[in-house]
């Protein structure tokens, strides 16, 4: 059997453990921390999520070791919620500060993203998501964006920070701060309600984050996605999970995403709370 470990989001472990059920072979829990959890796994297993590791978790890693040492750990839990040094090595500090090291590969970048700030006058933590997205997707990016759920401007002020000229799309109201700002445009109705000639823009980008079921969100903001044809480069679409059962749809997401010529992928990110991003680009 391997040891395996799983850095996750404190509130998520029922999703975790219900998308390594999916896996063939033997998967045993071994200990379990707020946001830290260690498995036992056989070969088949292992090797299925050496091929395909899950996207509910925010890192997997193996041979995950314990002390009493003491040491700054580069990953806690405050407050119900984990917090990071920027670091390129892991080491999770669990309630009776044991320090927990083992091998992490790709720990650097989410350490990284994880230790963005999110500034005092961003309206909402919308902010975190699309800079965390951004920074563990980084390219070159300019041009107009179009913000599906915009209210009230966390995510349309990063944004706006990195250049682009936006959109925003809600009903909702935006926080004053866009009212004297020449390069943000506010449409301010249901994502279902716009049609083609509302939208005369041709979009690189397309951000949605929405409180709509997720099939809807998904096939509404897909709808205005195609308008943009080849113009459109990155598509940040975030799908809330608020029951396991949920995660069994995922894959028609990812599908739709694709019939546009996408490469797509999931990834959870440390701003998220029972939420996914589905991301989607264009080289």
């Amino acid at each position: 059997m391997k040891a395996l470990f799983f850095l996750h989001i404190p509130a998520n472990l029922d999703l975790l453990k219900a998308q390594l059920a999916s896996y063939p072979g033997v998967i045993n829990p071994s200990f379990s921390a707020p946001g830290f959890s260690t498995y036992k796994a056989d070969d088949i297993a292992y090797q299925a999520l050496l091929a395909k590791p899950p996207f509910l978790t925010l890192a997997m890693g193996e041979d995950a070791s314990r002390s009493d040492q003491q040491q700054t750990p580069s990953v806690w839990v405050e407050n119900k919620e984990l917090h990071f040094n920027k670091s390129d090595t892991f080491s999770y500090q669990d309630k009776k500060n044991q320090i927990w090291s083992g091998s992490c590969p790709g720990f650097s970048s989410l350490s990284q993203a994880a230790s963005i700030k999110l500034p005092q006058e961003a309206p909402s933590r919308a902010w975190l998501k699309i800079a965390q997205a951004f920074a563990l997707y980084p390219r070159k990016r300019e041009g107009h964006a179009l913000e599906i759920g915009s209210s009230p401007g966390g995510a349309s002020y990063f944004l706006r920070q990195s250049g682009l000229q936006l959109i925003g799309l809600d009903p909702g109201e935006m926080d004053p701060m866009f009212k004297q700002d020449k390069g943000f445009v506010h449409l301010k109705k249901p994502v279902q309600d716009v049609v083609k000639s509302e939208l005369k823009q041709n979009f690189s980008i397309i951000a949605v984050d929405t409180n709509l079921p997720a099939s809807m969100s998904v096939k509404e903001s897909l709808r205005l996605a195609a308008w943009s044809g080849d113009t459109l480069k990155e598509v940040f679409l975030t799908i809330k999970l608020p029951h396991p059962k949920l995660i069994k749809e995922l894959e028609s997401h990812k599908r739709a995403l694709r019939k546009l010529g996408f490469k797509t992928l999931y990834r959870q990110l440390p701003a998220h709370h029972r939420e996914i991003l589905l991301y989607g680009h264009r080289i």
